[in-house]
């Protein structure tokens, strides 16, 4: 090992198959920083490095930092849940229970995580990009690294002004979506989230999951799905729908799926946020091999800040 610059540099010699090793690179100082002042008095120790997974001509890194308090982890979690809350982190929680804080920095997360290091406590700290296994092609999780693994399966902590934007976005959502249903012939909407948003979001009608601004929202299930018989013609379901949008929302994104549907956005501002209706229009049958139009949607808001207010 050696320090360049106040960077520590580390060769790690690991072999992978037709990958070769990793190479180690100088950490950037916007990590550095974003670490640093979460740590504040504590010298972290910063490693960087290439990753295993992909070959030589392909952009791959893995920062990390880790620095040693000799507290218990209460006190430390606490101290640095208050450092990262005032700067606009966000917390989470994962299925262990443990404490997880993500800010954005390049091209993903910066992942913290305390945990017992024997009477002490350990600080972690982890950015990374195209580490995660090509051969696995449905995972985009890094096998090898324990905080991206424990965030795969988090749940984000909202704070009062965030559960606040967020419901008032899902509600809009939600209304665009009853507006649409007599539309159909057969239709099913998703029962109302119970607000305000329950703590344990996981096991609600809605997910949140983290996004370079904080959190968004989206529902599980279809915000709306039904059938319409009678007409094959897309485009003027689309014109019905668009009608009964009006005009706070907004057609942003429309294309063909393929031959027999057409995928439409719409989308509108919500307060400090946004929201869309993601809408599938596709031609089908019925039960009774009738042929009329599927139509499926799902809510979907924009990044919400921990700061929201």
């Amino acid at each position: 090992m050696r320090r360049t610059g106040g960077v520590l540099l580390v060769v790690v010699g690991l072999l992978a198959s037709g990958c070769g090793a990793a190479r180690d690179l100088p950490v950037p100082a916007g990590f550095q920083q974003a670490v640093r002042d979460v740590a504040r008095d504590k010298e972290p120790a910063f490693t960087g490095s290439t990753c295993l997974a992909f070959k030589d001509d392909q952009e791959t890194y893995r920062y990390r930092a880790e620095y040693t308090v000799a507290e218990p982890v209460e006190a430390v979690t606490a101290r640095v849940r208050t450092s990262g809350l005032a700067r606009g982190w966000q917390v989470f929680r994962a299925k262990s229970g443990a404490f997880l804080m993500s800010s954005w920095h390049e091209r993903g997360p910066i992942i913290v995580g305390v945990s017992a290091d024997g009477p002490n406590t350990k600080v972690s700290a982890v950015n990374s990009y195209n580490c995660a296994n090509p051969a696995d092609p449905g995972r985009d999780v890094p096998e090898d690294d324990p905080l991206h693994q424990a965030m795969a399966g988090a749940v984000p902590e909202l704070g009062d002004g965030q559960k606040r934007v967020l419901e008032r976005a899902y509600t809009a959502g939600r209304e665009l979506s009853i507006a649409i249903a007599p539309l159909l012939d057969t239709r099913e909407i998703e029962p109302s989230v119970a607000l305000p948003l329950p703590v344990d979001l996981a096991k609600g009608p809605v997910e949140v999951e983290a996004c370079s601004g904080g959190v968004k929202l989206h529902a599980k299930a279809a915000a709306v799905q039904g059938f319409i018989s009678g007409t094959t013609d897309i485009e003027a379901v689309e014109q019905r729908v668009y009608a009964a949008a009006r005009a706070q929302w907004q057609a942003v994104d429309r294309s063909l799926t393929d031959q027999h549907g057409l995928s439409v956005r719409l989308a509108r501002a919500s307060g400090s946020t946004t929201v869309q209706l993601y809408l599938t229009i596709a031609r089908g049958e019925d039960q009774q091999k009738r042929p009329g139009l599927t139509v499926r949607g799902a809510v979907l808001t924009g990044c919400v800040p921990s700061t929201a207010s």
